[in-house]
């Protein structure tokens, strides 16, 4: 389990019309907009 720190995290909400797959596809899309953003936010501070 990862124990580090938190280090930016983003709220996805939970729709009332979602199935498991629609979550995951929102889950997977702010991921994919985050981990740049986080990695490059790593590399230049």
């Amino acid at each position: 389990m990862d124990t580090g720190k938190v280090i930016k995290q983003v709220r996805v909400p939970r729709l009332a019309d979602d199935t498991i797959d629609s979550f995951e596809d929102r889950i997977h899309e702010a991921e994919y907009k985050l981990y740049p953003e986080v990695v490059k936010a790593l590399f230049t501070d």
